[in-house]
């Protein structure tokens, strides 16, 4: 009996640790702390150029506490963010410089602690120069 309290507890925790992110959007830049667009789940890139893109979350209830953004590209850890949550509703986003050479899949992971609370997942593509 002991057991199932400490695991309803214990989901209940996670399960409210993941409604305190609002929104999460991966957007090319952030504008009067809005994203600037939505760039949904493929990134272009020239070959020439970095590229460089921005994870933006809105999030509440968490005041003096902090999130990391994890970006992993094709399963490997590229950057570590640390965020400080200043208000019960904060803006904060973490942004990543891509180079040509890391076209692929990538994976953006938001954590509290030892909690994941968001996945986002996107390609990286090079656009095809024009002849």
């Amino acid at each position: 009996m002991r057991n199932i309290l400490i695991l309803m507890l214990a989901l209940s925790l996670s399960f409210s640790a993941s409604a305190d992110i609002e929104q999460s959007q991966l957007t090319s830049g952030v504008d009067a702390r809005q994203p600037r667009d939505d760039l949904g789940n493929e990134v272009f890139g020239r070959s020439t150029e970095v590229t460089q893109v921005y994870f933006y979350n809105l999030v509440t209830d968490m005041a003096g506490q902090q999130l990391t953004h994890k970006w992993l590209h094709e399963g490997e850890l590229m950057a570590e963010v640390t965020l400080n949550i200043g208000s019960n509703q904060w803006r904060t986003w973490s942004s990543k410089r891509l180079l040509p050479a890391w076209n692929g899949n990538w994976q953006i992971q938001v954590w509290q602690g030892e909690t994941l609370l968001v996945s986002k997942d996107f390609v990286f593509t090079l656009a095809q120069p024009d002849y």
